[in-house]
C-alpha cells in the first residue's frame, strides 16, 4: 500500500504520538482537587459500574476500586500522565527487539 508521504510505520509513529497527546490532555484537564478531596471520579465510575450490564465489572469494582477510593483515585490520575508519557516517548525509538536493530552480535556464528 503506497502512502502519500510516511511509510506504515511512521504513520504508527504518528498514532502512537497523537494517542499519547491524548492520554497527556486527559491528565492535564482533570480537576485534581475534586478527584483527590472530593473523589468525583471515582464516584462518578461508581454509577457506571453499578448500571453496568455485565455483573463481573460491578464486582470487581466493588471488590477493588470502592473500598480504598483515594487510591484508586490516584492510580487512574497519574496512569494517565504515564500512558501519555510512554507513548510519546517510546514513539521516537526503534524497537530493540525489530529485526533491522540487530547488530552482528545477533547472528549465530557457526
Amino acid at each position: 500500500m503506497d502512502t502519500i508521504w510516511l511509510t506504515g510505520g511512521e504513520w504508527l509513529a504518528v498514532l502512537r504520538i497523537r494517542l499519547g497527546l491524548w492520554w497527556l490532555e486527559s491528565w492535564r484537564h482533570k480537576d485534581r482537587k475534586a478527584w483527590f478531596e472530593r473523589g468525583t471520579g471515582i464516584a462518578w465510575a461508581a454509577d457506571i459500574a453499578a448500571a453496568h450490564h455485565w455483573t463481573a465489572v460491578r464486582n470487581g469494582f466493588d471488590a477493588v476500586v470502592a473500598p480504598r477510593p483515594r487510591t484508586m483515585a490516584y492510580v487512574v490520575a497519574y496512569a494517565e500522565l504515564a500512558l501519555g508519557l510512554g507513548l510519546i516517548t517510546a514513539s521516537s525509538r526503534r524497537s530493540p527487539w525489530s529485526a533491522d536493530s540487530c547488530s552482528t552480535s545477533c547472528t549465530s556464528s557457526s
